[in-house]
């Protein structure tokens, strides 16, 4: 029987072991909410939060499972996830219309598309309630139409690999990826008690540099939290992510003692300098 592992990378709990036939059904609830999904959003707002959860999303030549971002339409709006091993992002965007429910991917390079086909300079309007895009979602094909006409009613047409030859080569289906993508955002965002700083917890530059990026896009500032071992941004009521840290006491290198020398040793320097002993 095929196992697979999902984790929420910072939460400190245990992964979850998923069967094959846990799987199927997974799957199953997935295509029962219907293979086709169609709405309208405010281009605006779907532009700006598109391009915040994509920074979120895993570099395709290192971890191409994870290079997409995971959609949820549902009753209150499209909900938007990404996810890259360390860092994760999700966002809410109020939906016009719906027709149909359900999960469905946006590839990293359609992504990139996405983002370079409605480019905000080419729109020929400025009232954001003015700028209307369609999204329909089925098992060909994505397509974004301009139905404000703010863009000539142009529309991306993006093809869609058959999900038949996904499920051949026995990968997880597109329903269940972004199932597990936001399974791993409600267990990385779940309440913890936060581990001090000076424990030895170590995030990766790049990876805190994607929430301030992101803050920077929604012209925020950057308000931060710990949660365990993570590093939790909440963006507004639109947005949300974290990024992983990793505690170099658990590693054998000694990192606390080593940086707590340091401060030490800054700090006397500092002080000398400020009393003027050169």
């Amino acid at each position: 029987m095929t196992t697979i592992e999902f984790s929420a990378p910072g939460s400190g709990k245990d992964p979850v072991t998923l069967s094959s036939e846990q799987l199927s059904k997974l799957a199953e609830r997935g295509a029962g909410l219907g293979s086709r999904v169609s709405f309208t959003v405010y281009g605006s707002e779907f532009m700006a939060l598109l391009r915040v959860v994509g920074l979120f999303q895993a570099d395709p030549r290192t971890f191409d499972v994870l290079a997409a971002v995971r959609c949820m339409v549902c009753g209150d709006g499209l909900y938007m996830s990404a996810v890259n091993g360390v860092s994760a992002a999700a966002a809410h965007v109020d939906t016009i219309q719906v027709d149909g429910l359900g999960p469905f991917s946006i590839s990293y390079e359609h992504v990139k598309q996405i983002l370079s086909f409605f480019k905000p300079g080419k729109r020929k309007g400025k009232d954001k309630e003015l700028f209307v895009l369609e999204v329909t979602v089925s098992d060909t094909e994505l397509v974004i139409a301009d139905v404000s006409k703010l863009f000539g009613g142009d529309k991306l047409t993006m093809a869609l690999p058959p999900e038949a030859e996904v499920l051949e080569r026995g990968e997880q289906s597109q329903s269940e990826r972004a199932f597990a993508a936001f399974s791993t955002l409600a267990g990385g965002t779940a309440p913890d008690h936060p581990v001090a700083l000076e424990d030895g917890v170590h995030f990766s530059p790049a990876e805190v540099a994607r929430l301030g990026d992101a803050a920077a896009l929604l012209n925020m500032e950057l308000s931060l939290r710990m949660l365990g071992r993570r590093l939790v941004a909440p963006l507004g009521p639109w947005c949300i992510a974290y990024t992983a840290g990793t505690l170099r006491k658990d590693d054998g290198e000694q990192r606390p003692f080593i940086d707590e020398k340091s401060l030490q040793g800054w700090r006397a320097r500092l002080e000398d300098l400020e009393k003027g002993v050169l």
